[in-house]
């Protein structure tokens, strides 16, 4: 839980106001009013190296155990919304973290 609370405020606050309500929109209703509080985006101080960071700090573990968690975690969230949304989600990305968003059914396929 930790760690989906970690990535998805990271990415939220990366995200444009607009696209990050968008994202919300689809997630689940429990995670919803956390996410909404947040302040509006783009914070382009956010990175994959950002947020391994936090994990390490907030989950005790060391740095290639956060990427792979993060790895896990974009990937459940890949799962959870529309193809649609995580194309227009990962556009406003940068390069380091688009690829954390990888839908496991997908590459099954």
């Amino acid at each position: 839980a930790t760690a989906l609370d970690i990535v998805l405020k990271s990415v939220v606050r990366r995200l444009t106001a607009e696209e990050a309500k968008d994202l919300i929109a689809q997630l689940p209703s429990l995670l919803q009013p956390t996410l909404l509080a947040l302040p509006p985006g783009p914070d382009k101080l956010i990175t994959r190296s950002t947020i391994e960071a936090d994990l390490v700090k907030q989950l005790d573990v060391d740095e290639p155990r956060a990427a792979q968690i993060l790895a896990a975690v974009g990937g459940t969230i890949a799962q959870s919304v529309s193809a649609g949304q995580m194309k227009d989600m990962q556009s406003q990305l940068p390069e380091d973290l688009r690829g954390i968003f990888s839908d496991i059914r997908s590459q099954a396929a």
